[in-house]
């Protein structure tokens, strides 16, 4: 479940620090959070772990050194680039990471709050954060008038990037108007 994962997450991505150097008092070497991966992606394997455990774990582990700002556009970048849960996940080892360092090279436990309250509540509100929740489809940008292709993915992609910006709502009428003029169909 949810909780294994996590915890395999959080023994794993511990394994490789001993044999990493430090720049400095306050981060590891860059290359911490891939070998890391590495070694869970190897030591679950030899585990026998299911191809879902393995992938989620291995970014869990690669990603928990990550470091973004906390609001509601970086929140949503990162829910579209994973999913919720995965989201729930990362916040939940990036957390439990922190608590393994100094206090004074801490990453402040409010800004964890706050990421998991524009989590909360971009889901419940059931705000637009990818493709899948974009108003506008593929099929609706073809009955416009459009040819299907790699231009499609790239008009899509824009739209995403405007509405989580704020600059359009996803509403379809205004998503197809601002497709009308800004691209020749």
């Amino acid at each position: 479940g949810t909780s294994a994962v996590k915890d395999g997450a959080s023994l794993i991505s511990l394994l490789r620090r001993p044999q990493v150097h430090y720049d400095d008092l306050r981060a590891f070497d860059e290359g911490c959070a891939a070998i890391s991966a590495e070694i869970a992606e190897a030591v679950l394997r030899r585990l026998k772990a299911d191809s879902e455990t393995i992938k989620t774990v291995s970014e869990l582990v690669r990603r928990h050194e990550d470091r973004f700002e906390p609001s509601k556009k970086a929140v949503k970048r990162l829910l579209g680039k994973t999913n919720p849960e995965f989201f729930e996940m990362l916040l939940s080892l990036m957390e439990a990471d922190e608590m393994g360092k100094r206090a004074e090279f801490r990453f402040p436990k409010d800004v964890f709050d706050e990421f998991h309250r524009l989590s909360a509540e971009i889901v419940e509100k059931e705000e637009c954060f990818s493709l899948k929740n974009l108003a506008v489809s593929g099929a609706d940008l073809i009955s416009a008038g459009f040819e299907p292709g790699p231009e499609m993915g790239k008009i899509l992609e824009t739209l995403l990037e405007k509405v989580i910006e704020g600059e359009i709502p996803n509403e379809k009428a205004k998503l197809l108007s601002f497709v009308k003029n800004e691209f020749k169909m």
